[in-house]
């Protein structure tokens, strides 16, 4: 069995076409944020009754990023909604 420091030897010496391994921009990682809000609230949804790599596979990315963009929205406007109560 090789140790983990010979895995990433040989993950050195294999061609880098198609990596992604590069620093993320703002806007990837909002991205994949907004997506595992999405994944999270779908998990709490079902109870835990499926696995949250289900929720969270390339399948439903869609469905989560739709989701969880809402949940963002929702939350800036409830703390928006409640700072002008406490101001006014």
């Amino acid at each position: 069995m090789k140790t983990a420091v010979e895995n990433h030897a040989n993950e050195d010496k294999q061609p880098q076409t198609g990596r992604t391994d590069g620093p993320m921009t703002e806007a990837a990682i909002n991205y994949h944020l907004t997506e595992w809000f999405g994944a999270i609230f779908f998990y709490l949804l079902n109870a835990g009754r499926k696995s949250f790599h289900h929720c969270y596979s390339k399948s439903h990315r869609g469905r989560n990023l739709v989701v969880g963009y809402l949940l963002g929205l929702l939350f800036f406007i409830g703390v928006i909604a409640l700072v002008s109560q406490l101001l006014f």
